[in-house]
């Protein structure tokens, strides 16, 4: 996702490159999947949306221009969020997924939705939150849905909509 900045604050650094969806999205293509990435910081370092508040700008893509960039033959969609405070914008780009695709899984992973999985869920329309490190569980999740997988329960470190 686009990343929150404030813009008048000393603090107003470009943000890291996303290590961990790097490391998802390679475990993922390793057991056979077809993995594409958007990030929404990257294809667009220079683009600053006004935010929510005149200090806080949207540092990337804008949520409408990530939802145009998935390819229309995905058969499910990961998400990532590593901070609350850009859960308003996350919580965004997730609704307009499911308005464009409202019978695809959507998968989440990240700090956010580790530390407030049943509160996200509820927020927005989530069918998965892989725990704590992602890969093992990213590549359970997706192999289950690649298989038509229809119970959860013994899927350890996952919460999911039943």
């Amino acid at each position: 996702p686009p990343v929150y900045l404030n813009v008048l604050a000393m603090t107003a650094l470009r943000p890291s490159l996303p290590l961990g969806l790097a490391y998802i999205a390679s475990t993922l293509r390793q057991a056979g999947h077809d993995v594409s990435v958007i990030d929404a910081v990257g294809l667009a370092p220079d683009q600053v949306t006004p935010g929510p508040r005149p200090q806080i700008s949207a540092l990337g893509l804008t949520p409408e221009e990530i939802v145009e960039r998935i390819d229309a033959d995905t058969d499910a969609i990961g998400v990532t969020n590593m901070w609350s405070f850009s859960w308003p914008i996350v919580r965004e780009i997730l609704q307009l997924i499911r308005e464009r695709f409202p019978d695809l899984p959507i998968v989440c992973g990240g700090e956010h939705f580790a530390g407030l999985p049943d509160w996200s869920m509820q927020q927005a329309p989530i069918d998965f939150i892989v725990l704590g490190e992602g890969e093992e569980g990213a590549a359970e999740v997706f192999q289950g849905i690649q298989d038509g997988r229809t119970d959860w329960s013994a899927c350890a470190g996952i919460w999911f909509r039943d």
